[in-house]
């Protein structure tokens, strides 16, 4: 075998690695990319249960969901308050 030979076998190689390498590559990324998919259902749907559980019991939590309610009804009033202290300011910018 004479180089150029040599040298059309070694580019053919190589480019068959480069190729499988990419595809692999292809691969693992379509799958990281549906694992990042599912995790993000999975956190729409606990925030939606989580938010569903609340509206159903959060009057009355299970002992285990006691403190997490109040915190989330600390944080709703503390919204409300501030909600409305925001309108009073901007009615106030309005007036002058």
């Amino acid at each position: 075998m004479d180089i150029l030979e040599n040298a059309k076998q070694l580019a053919k190689g190589t480019g068959e690695l480069v190729s499988r390498k990419a595809a692999q590559v292809k691969e693992v990324l379509l799958l990281k990319s549906r694992v990042d998919t599912c995790e993000e259902m999975l956190e729409k749907y606990y925030r939606e249960l989580g938010k569903l559980y609340f509206e159903t019991h959060g009057q009355e939590p299970e002992e285990i969901f006691e403190k997490h309610c109040r915190h989330i009804a600390n944080a709703k009033r503390g919204k409300e308050e501030l909600t409305e202290i925001l309108r009073q300011a901007e009615a106030q910018l309005k007036e002058m």
